[in-house]
């Protein structure tokens, strides 16, 4: 067990004796204290802790659609954008180095040489890796949790969901830069392949996304009557499921928060039902909504990438095992 704190805290030194760590930290804080500085007045909204104000009559301090704005915020920009794309790629930059570093001679006799299987070294040295991304996720939550409290007495502690989603998201990125650093033991071609599968998986969930919304969206059926070729929507929804099925499901990781965090128990989305029942398309939209579990459910996403993690880290972790240093 000291050994493994030992590595662990080898990890925390190397991550933290860089300064692109502690340029992201401060962003992350920086971002959070800026969702932080909005809030709201009688007569609308209020920028940078109310040195700067928008008058709004809809969004203010009397009215209800507050809640759901600054939640929004969070859910639909802070944690897809920030949280989801840009902080995963500072942390990638940051981390990728770790393993081909650690297999460089020199480094890498010292770590076998010690009396601990090289199973547990190897998934120590990831578990330090990821504990990057965890504590600045959680530092985000925590700050926005508090301000999500004070400015509309929200206590949702579902956001807090985003510390586990944005992990796992982050891991089934990261474990390819480790396979490859495995292999090659270079530092920009495992940052490549991370990004390759990265992006390789938004193209297959999104083709897969733009199937099932054409083969079940009640919204679409105008285009699906007049479609010619005898193209069935279902059987394409169907192959393009299954070409989707064994890549990791970044996007659909964060978008699942969304689902998660309620206000007063509805859905954030929910507020919105109103609006889009106005211009006729609320029952579109329920009927969509109940067709919508047809796609993924929860435990699809959460096994088909976790299954994703464990084939692709079983690999390098044999390989490392086997591999004569």
């Amino acid at each position: 067990m000291t050994q493994i704190f030992t590595i662990l805290w080898d990890s925390y030194k190397l991550l933290t004796a860089k300064k692109l760590f502690w340029i992201t930290l401060g962003l992350t804080i920086f971002i959070a204290l800026l969702y932080a500085s909005v809030g709201f007045y009688d007569g609308g909204i209020s920028l940078f802790f109310g040195t700067a104000k928008l008058d709004n009559d809809l969004i203010n301090a009397q009215s209800d659609l507050a809640s759901h704005f600054y939640m929004k915020i969070f859910t639909n920009y802070l944690v897809p954008w920030w949280l989801g794309l840009f902080s995963i790629v500072l942390a990638l930059i940051s981390v990728t180095p770790v393993f081909p570093n650690f297999f460089e001679k020199g480094a890498i006799d010292v770590a076998v040489s010690k009396p601990i299987r090289r199973t547990t070294l190897f998934l120590t040295k990831y578990m330090g890796c990821l504990l990057f991304v965890a504590a600045q996720v959680a530092l985000f939550c925590v700050i926005c949790y508090i301000a999500q409290g004070v400015r509309i007495q929200q206590w949702s502690l579902q956001i807090f969901w985003a510390i586990p989603l944005l992990l796992l998201a982050f891991s089934s990125i990261f474990c390819i830069a480790v396979l490859t650093a495995v292999v090659t033991r270079s530092t920009v071609f495992s940052l490549l392949m991370a990004l390759l599968m990265w992006g390789l998986g938004v193209v297959l969930n999104s083709a897969e996304k733009g199937a099932y919304n054409y083969a079940y969206n009640p919204m679409m059926e105008i285009a699906r009557s007049t479609e010619q070729g005898g193209i069935n929507p279902e059987k394409v929804h169907q192959i393009t499921q299954g070409i989707s099925m064994p890549t990791p499901k970044v996007t659909r990781l964060t978008n699942l928060l969304k689902e998660k965090v309620k206000i007063d128990g509805k859905e954030v989305g929910s507020y919105l039902d109103a609006f889009l029942s106005a211009f006729g398309f609320g029952e579109k939209k329920s009927e969509f909504k109940l067709q919508s579990g047809k796609r993924h459910s929860m435990a699809y996403i959460f096994g088909s990438t976790l299954a994703f993690n464990i084939v692709v880290l079983g690999l390098a972790c044999f390989l490392f095992e086997r591999k004569d240093f």
